[in-house]
């Protein structure tokens, strides 16, 4: 049986998210979610204010794309946003706001995510403009707050982010890769901030390396393909405080492991 390796999520190098606004004469807002379920249901632009009372918006709405990204030519994460379209009347000012928020823990808890940067620009329909940063090994949402402006007075606000990215020094996003047969991961580390060990645990190739060949092999079946083109990676690296357990170990083609996975970390906490 030869196994093609199975690559996951960790091609994505960039995330977006699709946000909509609406806003009416009190300045209530609508979540896109809401937006949708509004349409399907009742087929117009409505806002609840409470309970009893459900009225047609007085002005109208907008749409805008956000997105992050990691550019590793300059090694910084860029947010860009775009003003797609406005629903109802065109309204008479759009500002929007870029936020960089980013976290040493993995979490999608955005009380954990501190702001490192921000930038602003009024846009008109089918504008976009596009904010950098350094890159830090963190993990990375890009956040959006967008405020309608109707005659100098704010009428409505919403903020849309992206789902989170973890990027390293170089702004290259962590690769997870998923071993096909054994259904093994090498999952995202759970700090950015680990720091080199004094003393790592030692791995010797000629012994460690075959021992846990024979384990994989007589735990999840021979899966056929050629072992000498394939590393077994340490998915918290030995250099951090991994060590040669079998939960933090896994089968990598050779290419992968050199090219994505221990590139990823040789900018882990490296500039």
């Amino acid at each position: 049986m030869n196994e093609k390796p199975e690559l996951s999520d960790g091609q994505i190098i960039s995330d977006f998210s699709v946000n909509v606004l609406l806003y009416n004469d009190s300045g209530a807002t609508l979540s896109l979610d809401n937006y949708i379920e509004e349409l399907e249901e009742q087929g117009s632009f409505k806002t609840s204010l409470n309970d009893e009372e459900i009225k047609p918006l007085a002005t109208g709405g907008i749409v805008w794309v956000n997105s992050i990204n990691g550019n590793l030519n300059t090694r910084n994460i860029e947010i860009t946003t775009k003003y797609v379209s406005y629903v109802g009347s065109k309204p008479d000012s759009v500002s929007f706001t870029n936020k960089f928020l980013a976290s040493d823990v993995q979490t999608s808890n955005k009380g954990y995510y501190a702001e490192k940067g921000r930038d602003s620009k009024h846009l008109t329909r089918n504008q976009s403009f596009t904010s950098t940063l350094r890159s830090q090994t963190k993990y990375w949402i890009g956040s959006n707050e967008v405020k309608v402006f109707e005659k100098g007075v704010p009428v409505g606000l919403q903020t849309g982010d992206t789902d989170r990215i973890l990027y390293n020094n170089a702004a290259m996003p962590y690769f997870k890769y998923v071993d096909s047969l054994s259904g093994l991961v090498n999952y995202e580390p759970s700090y950015t901030i680990w720091k080199n060990v004094p003393n790592p645990t030692p791995w010797d190739s000629s012994k460690d390396r075959g021992a846990y060949i024979t384990y994989y092999i007589n735990t999840y079946g021979n899966p056929g393909w050629d072992w000498a083109s394939y590393d077994i990676h340490h998915i918290k690296p030995r250099e951090y405080g991994g060590g040669n357990e079998k939960s933090n170990l896994i089968p990598v083609p050779r290419s992968i492991h050199q090219q994505l996975i221990t590139a990823w970390w040789n900018s882990y906490n490296k500039g």
